[in-house]
Parts: C-alpha cells; sequence; structure tokens
C-alpha cells in the first residue's frame, strides 16, 4: 500500500508540472481498449502522444505510464480507466488530471462489486466531475444507461452517434475489406473507409474521430489516417485458415459485444452463399 501511494503521488507531481499536456480519459463498461488504439493511431503522426499501454488501466499502472513516459514534449496523453468500486475513477482521475473524457458505453459489469446498475452508472460519471476547468465530456447517446444518468452532471458535454447529433455516422455498409460510412462531425462530412469489421466499431470510430477533431485534427485528415486503424488484439479479431474463419473476441465480456460479435458471425457465414 505504501508503495503504490508513493508512485502514484509522484504521478500526480510530475503531470501536475506539465502545463501544455492535454490528457484524454477514455471510461465505460466496453470499448475503451479500441478507442484508445484508434484515437492514438489517429493522432500520432501530427502530436507528440502517450498512451497507457494493451489494458493497463488502474492506478499503479496509470502512474507508471506517466513516470515512465511523459515528457516535457508530450502533447497528449491518453489513458484508460476503469473502475470496480465506486470513487475508483474519482482517484484515478486525481493522478491523471484529464482534459477531455469519453464515457464510451455503460453496461452489466462487475455487479458483484457495484451492487446494482444505478452504482455502476454513477461512477463511469465521476470523471464528468473530475475534469478540469471547461474539460469536455463526450457521451454515446446511442447508450440508454448513459442518458438516463447524464442529466445529474453538469459539464460542457458533446453527444454522439444520434440522428440529431451534430457528430454522428450515417450509411454504413459492411464490405469484404472492412466498413464504408460518411462520418459528421459539426456538420462537415468525409467518407470513411474502415479496415475493420463490425458495425459497432464505425461508433468506436467516431469517437476517437470526434476528440481528434476537437484537438485539432482536420477533418481530411481524420478520413485519410481511417485506412491505418488496425484490429485491436482480442477485440473481433478475424482470422482465416482455410475453410475456417475465426472471430476472437475472448477480452470483451459484455453482454451487448457478444451480440454484435454473433451478428458479425451471421453476416460472414451468409455472404459465403
Amino acid at each position: 500500500y505504501f508503495q503504490k501511494q508513493r508512485i502514484t503521488k509522484k504521478a500526480h507531481a510530475k503531470i501536475s508540472k506539465l502545463s501544455s499536456l492535454k490528457t484524454v480519459a477514455i471510461v465505460g463498461s466496453y470499448a475503451k481498449t479500441s478507442t484508445k488504439n484508434m484515437l492514438y493511431t489517429l493522432l500520432w503522426k501530427d502530436f507528440n502522444v502517450v498512451k497507457t499501454p494493451k489494458s493497463f488501466n488502474t492506478p499503479v499502472a496509470i502512474a507508471t505510464t506517466i513516470l515512465s513516459y511523459l515528457k516535457p514534449t508530450t502533447d497528449i496523453f491518453i489513458v484508460e480507466m476503469d473502475a470496480y468500486h465506486k470513487g475508483d475513477l474519482k482517484n484515478l482521475c486525481k493522478i491523471a488530471k484529464p482534459d477531455m473524457a469519453i464515457i464510451t458505453a455503460i453496461a452489466p459489469q462487475h455487479l458483484e462489486r457495484f451492487g446494482n446498475i444505478k452504482n455502476l452508472a454513477e461512477t463511469q460519471f465521476e470523471v464528468a466531475g473530475s475534469l478540469k476547468d471547461q474539460g469536455t465530456l463526450f457521451l454515446n447517446s446511442l447508450d440508454e444507461l448513459t442518458m438516463d444518468t447524464e442529466e445529474q452532471f453538469e459539464s460542457n458535454k458533446i453527444f454522439l452517434g444520434g440522428e440529431m447529433d451534430k457528430y454522428r455516422v450515417e450509411n454504413i455498409k459492411q464490405t469484404e475489406k472492412g466498413l464504408n460510412f460518411n462520418l459528421i462531425l459539426d456538420e462537415k462530412t468525409v467518407d470513411i473507409e474502415l479496415p475493420l469489421k463490425g458495425e459497432h466499431n464505425a461508433y468506436n470510430f467516431l469517437a476517437a474521430a470526434a476528440i481528434s477533431y476537437k484537438l485539432g485534427l482536420p477533418l481530411e485528415t481524420i478520413g485519410e489516417r481511417a485506412k491505418l486503424i488496425l484490429p485491436t488484439e482480442h477485440r473481433l479479431e478475424i482470422t482465416r485458415n482455410g475453410h475456417i474463419t475465426t472471430i476472437d473476441n475472448s477480452y470483451n465480456t459484455n453482454p451487448k459485444v457478444i451480440i454484435s460479435s454473433l451478428k458479425l458471425l451471421k453476416e460472414i457465414g451468409e455472404s459465403k452463399h
């Protein structure tokens, strides 16, 4: 415990001195790592970017990343955060001090610890009260639990995905190579070719694109970088060995993501007829 406290205090002191750093927190029940990796791919050529590795999202893992990788020249720190108890995200935000945050979605997860879904949702929204002044909170307006909870929290909110939202995707088509769709950000549109399967990846990309746009990346550049996005390991990875197609989604245990995987499996099966 003492060692943990020492590391997190050192990390907090270090990040507090990096006045030009922009920190983006990614929280939610699922899609955190995929969104983080997409965001990194969009930004790294134009900014000096550090992200938390793999699925590292605990206080010691985040603090260690800060101490090991952040430098005075770092522009953007993308930090994935997870929670197992009320207060966890508030404590993580004290270490990382986010300027922006996204709640990807809220779904049944760790309920044996939270007790009920209401406690889980309120814990995810701890990030809303932990943003720096004028910080921006990105919210998935297609997620029912998010929208049921968001009115309780005051923050500068940007809603993503709904038909009336300024940040959304339209005309999603699945192809042999991945996904094609229109990306609309603040009434500007660009055609996206995303080399990933699964309709949910269009919405993960929307989240990464919206944050990138707010950080100053032009829409045209976002469109070009979309083609460079790679699958996240063990998250809907598709491999083929002869006549056998394998969908590896072993790091996702959320019911909604499992349904998405089964839908994709059905589509792949039908495409062979």
